[in-house]
């Protein structure tokens, strides 16, 4: 099926009462791409559809394991097969298992890869397994801002040749959409699709609050600033930690925390203690957003890139205020001056100068959270799957309607 006719203009027509048979392919097995694979299943699962979930046996974090665990309460298969993050000659192993793992299951009407990895074997594994080809890039690696000239050449012609090979492409933030935009995709090519959370009850977010804030001996007006992500590089923790050190310097009753996990832990850690912060900051490993976020009252993000975080919205959806680098799905959250600021630029002053204003903001804290809240619910859950079997319906109703 042509995607030019039908991935840029969702379907209208009635949605197919016979089930897809829908396979889903991720690499990353944690942190937001994990999650958003996981929401994606769950959801098509419950609504009735036929879902196999092919993941990587290498990257599976905690809280994805356990979610996986209870697969069985949705009624969606998973298989683990051998993937590897960087491209190699394993990933023709990593095909030939994609393709048993499908072929056992039978033939698919929708095959969607995610992420840079997920979505290259997709592709490349399709042929005769699928009737469409979907790729959510969950942020282009090519949004890198430290990759050389050289290697976004190489990984940005990689990417315009697979597109030739996708039905369509779910972009999740407008930022993502201009930036395939100037890798030379083509716009008809791409849908976007927001990334969405469970939004929670208010009252659940202050008790949580108070629970954790009893836990960590936080005073109920404290101000505590915020970074929730995993340890890597792609996050800059260790500009968070620079930011911290100097906003303790010029305000030394904020409470800071600083919660993940990764393979920057150690070196962000040993910032904290070169910069003389370590002992102030509260240090939190594996832990979910939901357990933590309502303790916030401002949430730092430093990334370098992302396509639409699921932390920043977690974060709105508990009343925070954010401040954040100008990456993919900041300028949707944060209206600067009413719950935050989206700094344009990385520099450390900059950030901390974006969190003494938005103490100035707290000053009204009520409203802050109404805005917050309010942004929140324009990306539910239940929206993004909604929008996603839509898109199933676009690129591959008609076929499913003459399956046999």
């Amino acid at each position: 099926m042509s995607s030019a006719a039908t991935c840029g203009g969702l379907a209208n027509e009635p949605r197919v009462q016979m089930p897809y048979r829908i396979g889903l392919v991720s690499e990353a097995c944690g942190g937001g791409i994990g999650k958003h694979v996981l929401d994606i299943a769950e959801g098509m699962a419950t609504a009735g559809h036929d879902l196999l979930l092919v993941y990587s046996e290498n990257r599976v974090d905690h809280g994805f394991k356990e979610r996986l665990d209870r697969r069985a309460e949705f009624g969606y298969t998973a298989v683990p097969i051998a993937m590897r993050r960087s491209p190699g000659i394993r990933d023709i192993r990593a095909i030939e298992e994609l393709r048993r793992a499908v072929r056992q299951f039978g033939q698919l009407d929708i095959l969607h890869g995610h992420s840079s990895k997920g979505g290259a074997l997709a592709r490349l594994a399709h042929w005769g397994l699928a009737r469409a080809v979907v790729y959510t890039p969950n942020a282009w690696y090519t949004m890198n801002p430290e990759l050389t000239p050289f290697a976004r050449v190489v990984f940005g012609g990689v990417e315009r040749a697979l597109a030739t090979m996708t039905e369509c492409i779910i972009v999740t933030s407008a930022e993502e959409r201009a930036h395939a935009c100037d890798l030379g995709i083509d716009p008809k090519k791409m849908v976007e699709i927001a990334n969405g959370v469970e939004l929670w009850d208010w009252t659940d977010v202050m008790n949580t609050r108070c629970r954790v804030r009893r836990q960590y001996g936080i005073a109920d007006d404290a101000v505590v600033v915020g970074f929730l992500g995993r340890f890597v590089r792609q996050k800059a923790p260790d500009k968070a930690v620079r930011v911290i050190a100097q906003l303790l310097s010029l305000h030394d009753d904020i409470t800071p925390i600083m919660a993940g996990n990764g393979d920057e832990a150690e070196r962000t850690r040993a910032m904290a203690k070169e910069l003389g912060v370590e002992n102030r900051i509260i240090w939190l490993a594996e832990v979910r957003g939901r357990d933590i976020i309502p303790a916030f009252d401002i949430f730092l993000m430093t990334s370098l890139y992302e396509g639409f975080p699921y932390a920043l919205i977690e974060a709105l959806n508990c009343g925070c205020a954010a401040v954040t680098t100008s990456v993919g799905g900041a300028s949707a959250c944060v209206r600067n001056g009413v719950n935050g600021f989206v700094v344009d630029g990385d520099e450390t002053s900059l950030l901390v100068a974006a969190l003494e204003r938005t103490l100035e903001i707290l000053r009204n804290r009520a409203q802050v959270r109404h805005v917050s809240r309010s942004i929140a619910e324009e990306f539910s859950r239940e929206r993004m799957v909604k929008r996603t079997l839509d898109l199933y319906d676009a690129v591959a109703g008609e076929t499913a309607r003459v399956r046999p």
